[in-house]
């Protein structure tokens, strides 16, 4: 069952994903997937006539369960094939380029001392030691990175690399600089390594 708040439910697409079947609040708020589904068809709605309605529902789906078995199919298969990984990447990067035709401005790195567009820090972080096992950054470079006018050099992310190495710069690289230069050693006092 996925109630109501003060935002979207961050369990839904992963109840719709285990093929039972999933009771949703109706309400005001809503995520960007929500307007492609339909109720009685991927879920069963309640607090459509008053707030206390959900026993009815649930009664409901006692009492018919091979339409409720339906409904919970549906709901898995739209869960499988429309809120995948694949298509949340393609989601954001249509709602980015989207709000970025409502900028009033064009972004330039040329007046900002560090200034990394978004495709190289994604590229940095594919090959980072630190970070490249952690995301498959592939999906989101593959689509989207290739024909990206912010794209630079090979020799840009070398210098990009030296930035993140660089402790004052960086939090991962700082930390590992400091955590490997004080092996062995244990911190006193309470200037412990704060930046």
């Amino acid at each position: 069952m996925v109630g109501i708040g003060w935002s979207i439910s961050s369990k839904f697409d992963k109840y719709l994903l285990l093929g039972s079947l999933v009771l949703k609040a109706e309400g005001f708020v809503y995520g960007w997937y929500y307007p492609a589904m339909k109720a009685w068809e991927h879920y069963v709605p309640f607090m459509v006539k008053d707030k206390d309605d959900v026993l009815e529902m649930i009664d409901w789906a006692r009492s018919h369960d091979e339409e409720a078995h339906k409904i919970a199919q549906a709901g898995q298969s739209f869960a499988l094939k429309h809120l995948a990984r694949k298509t949340r990447l393609c989601y954001i990067y249509k709602l980015i380029k989207e709000l970025a035709k409502h900028m009033k401005y064009t972004p330039d790195c040329s007046k900002r001392p560090v200034c990394v567009p978004l495709v190289e820090e994604i590229k940095f972080l594919k090959s980072f030691d630190v970070t490249h096992a952690h995301c498959r950054y592939d999906e989101v470079l593959g689509p989207y990175a290739a024909a990206d006018p912010a794209a630079r050099t090979p020799e840009f992310l070398k210098d990009l690399t030296a930035q993140h190495q660089a402790v004052p710069h960086h939090l991962w690289g700082g930390r590992r600089h400091l955590l490997g230069s004080s092996s062995g050693s244990s911190s006193s006092g309470s200037s412990s390594g704060r930046q």
